[in-house]
């Protein structure tokens, strides 16, 4: 039983890890499979999912170990685990988004010194645009076609919930209104600043993450030595076996619970 714990808690670190360090990549389109995890995914609400994560976690625990207090504490991790597997992987979506629009403002300005209308432009960076505003370039490239380009950027900036998008195309068309020279001015500013602030983040995200493993593998350690213990030599923690000595094991992974949060909000904020 005690490898087949240490099997899943193993797993589920793997996870979470994956979940922090893995850098953002393209989706690709849904086959049948990823479709029914696509349709259950979308089924079952956030808090669905926590409810779920954390009633496994527990359950686990309480079966390899029958620790209510490593049960408790584990149903508490199991559901904070899909949050924040959720918030990570916006923040690489966002910083993918952000790196995107950097390459479309370059190569729109490329565009427009090579003596392209911003039209043609449009229609180019359309035709090669990362996967992160592929759709909506592909919005903006039919919408300046059958539209105009001014009522084609509005409409765009109507149409996306993403205010980094909708900021760079009501910029885009109210400088187009005025003149070329305004135009590339704004994509020249555009792109520079999009592309030092994807920078900034990658950077800081990557020392975040150095520490938010660090932090996750210490505050493994006891929970480690516990199951280490009980595999080797059970006679040592008889003492936790009643009630008394289940409240004291709970204070003591909510002290580790604590301190791997307080850690790990201190690297955030590095």
């Amino acid at each position: 039983m005690i490898p087949l714990a240490g099997g899943l808690i193993g797993l589920g670190l793997l996870i979470i890890l994956d979940a922090f360090a893995r850098p953002a990549e393209p989706r690709a389109t849904p086959g049948r499979a990823t479709g029914a995890l696509a349709q259950l995914s979308a089924a079952l609400p956030r808090p669905g999912w926590a409810v779920l994560a954390g009633a496994t976690a527990g359950t686990v625990a309480l079966v390899a170990t029958q620790w209510i207090a490593l049960a408790l504490v584990a149903a508490a991790a199991g559901a904070a685990a899909p949050g924040m597997a959720a918030r990570a992987q916006a923040e690489r979506r966002r910083l993918a988004r952000q790196e995107a629009l950097a390459l479309v403002a370059g190569r729109l300005r490329d565009g427009i010194r090579g003596a392209r209308g911003l039209p043609d432009a449009i229609v180019l960076a359309a035709d090669t645009a990362p996967a992160a505003l592929r759709e909506e370039m592909a919005v903006l490239k039919a919408a300046v076609r059958n539209q105009g380009v001014a009522e084609g950027l509005e409409g765009l900036a109507a149409a996306t919930d993403d205010p980094m998008v909708r900021r760079f195309a009501r910029s885009l068309a109210s400088s187009y209104r005025t003149g070329s020279r305004k135009v590339t001015l704004v994509l020249e500013t555009v792109a520079e600043a999009a592309t030092l602030q994807a920078r900034t983040h990658r950077e800081i995200r990557a020392r975040q993450t150095h520490v938010r493993i660090a932090v996750h593998l210490m505050a493994l350690c006891p929970l480690a030595a516990l199951l280490l213990l009980r595999a080797t030599n059970p006679t040592l923690l008889k003492a936790y076996s009643d009630a008394p000595g289940q409240l004291v094991m709970l204070v003591g992974l909510g002290l580790v619970a604590l301190g791997w949060w307080v850690a790990r909000s201190i690297g955030r904020r590095t």
